[in-house]
C-alpha cells in the first residue's frame, strides 16, 4: 500500500464517520433511538460530543495502522528473498 492510498482511505473513513455522526445527531433530535448498543451508550453518557470523539479515535487508529503499513511497504526491497542467513538470496551474492 502506498502512503497516498493510506491517506485516501483514511480520509474516506473520516468522511463516512462524520456523515454517520451528523445523521445520528439529526435523527436523535427528531426522537429516533440508536440501535447500536455501544453507540447508544456513548450518546446517553456524553452526547454527540463523546460519540464524535470515539469515532475520531477509531479513525486515528485506522489511519495510523494504514500509514505504518504504507511506510513499511515502502522500505521493502523487491528482488531479494529473506533467508536464515540474511535478507539476500544466494543467487545475488557475488
Amino acid at each position: 500500500m502506498e502512503l497516498r492510498q493510506a491517506l485516501l482511505w483514511s480520509g474516506l473513513l473520516l468522511g463516512s464517520q462524520a456523515t454517520d455522526t451528523l445523521t445520528t445527531a439529526i435523527d436523535r433530535a427528531r426522537g429516533a433511538m440508536e440501535a447500536m448498543p455501544v453507540s447508544a451508550q456513548l450518546l446517553d453518557v456524553g452526547g454527540v460530543a463523546l460519540f464524535w470523539t470515539f469515532k475520531l479515535m477509531i479513525v486515528a487508529g485506522a489511519a495510523a495502522a494504514l500509514i505504518a503499513a504504507a511506510r513499511k511497504a515502502g522500505r521493502t526491497v523487491t528482488g531479494f528473498r529473506s533467508s536464515p542467513s540474511g535478507p539476500r538470496s544466494s543467487r545475488f551474492r557475488p
